[in-house]
């Protein structure tokens, strides 16, 4: 619950969107593995600890303003919450949150 109104209150500020920033945003899939939580995007897949340099590096690049996690409602918060704030400090104004539950 804390989760998804964290996420909500980020999308209330989120600009219109345009053209362009559908064209450079992109999709990180968040999981937990054996390890702890797990990070994919454009084509690669980290553990908890690999990911952050590499995904603020690829956001920066791609001057993105608009990106979509994917992940169980049932993650643990550090999870998403790593994902977020890493997002966050390379500039994205738009991060939307998607349950990718199977049912």
């Amino acid at each position: 619950m804390i989760l998804a109104a964290t996420l909500l209150a980020l999308a209330a500020h989120a600009a219109p969107l345009r053209a362009s920033d559908l064209e450079r945003a992109f999709e990180v899939k968040v999981g937990l593995g054996k390890s702890g939580c797990t990070v994919a995007f454009n084509g690669r897949r980290f553990d908890q600890q690999g990911y952050a340099d590499e995904l603020h590096a690829f956001a920066r690049k791609r001057r993105a303003t608009r990106v979509v996690v994917k992940g169980d409602k049932a993650l643990p918060y550090r999870c998403v919450g790593g994902v977020v704030f890493v997002l966050q400090r390379a500039g994205v104004a738009d991060i939307t949150f998607v349950d990718d539950e199977k049912k």
